[in-house]
This record gives structure tokens, C-alpha cells and sequence, in this order.
């Protein structure tokens, strides 16, 4: 499903730069808010199900604070060399105590 996204991305160029700056917007608020919700939802189960991590990563996603949203965001375009997955895992762990 990745590849149908990305196009003609290669694997090796699919990071948080290639996310944040040439994927459709659509396509890049859809994908980013899939991986804070994954991040939410694992954390969640990881945790023996305790609302206050996930209440808190779901505070990143798209229907959360606009704030964290952006903060989040900027946060990510420090690091356009990784992959987002782990780049938003560091983000949100530090913020939400995941």
C-alpha cells in the first residue's frame, strides 16, 4: 500500500522529507495521522490498555490540537534523512510518555 502512495519513490527515499514535501497534501495528512494513531493504538495495548499515553498521543492527530499538530510537524522537518514512523515515535514518547 506504501508503494501505491509513494509512487515512484524508491524504499531508500521514502522518509519524512519525501512525507512533508512531496507527497500530495491529502495523501500527507491521511499517512501522517495513520502513524500517530498506530502510535496511539500500540502504545495503548503496550501500556495494559491505560488512556493517559493514547488520550494523549491522539492529541497529535489530525482531529486533536492544531498546536501539537504543527509543533509535531516542525518537530519532523528537523529530521528529513529518517524515517517518520520513528522520527514521530521519538516526538510523541517524549510529549506523551509513551
Amino acid at each position: 500500500m506504501v508503494g501505491m502512495i509513494a509512487g515512484q519513490a524508491n524504499a531508500e527515499d521514502f522518509n519524512t522529507g519525501f512525507v512533508l514535501n512531496k507527497m500530495p497534501v491529502d495523501e500527507r495528512i491521511t499517512h501522517i495521522d495513520g502513524v500517530v494513531r498506530g502510535i496511539a493504538f500500540a502504545s495503548y495495548f503496550h501500556k495494559d490498555k491505560d488512556n493517559t499515553a493514547f488520550e494523549c498521543t491522539l492529541d497529535y492527530a489530525t482531529t486533536g490540537d492544531n498546536a501539537k499538530w504543527q509543533s509535531m510537524l516542525d518537530f519532523a522537518q528537523g529530521h528529513p534523512d529518517k524515517p517518520l514512523g520513528g522520527v514521530l515515535f521519538v516526538y510523541l514518547r517524549k510529549k506523551c510518555g509513551l
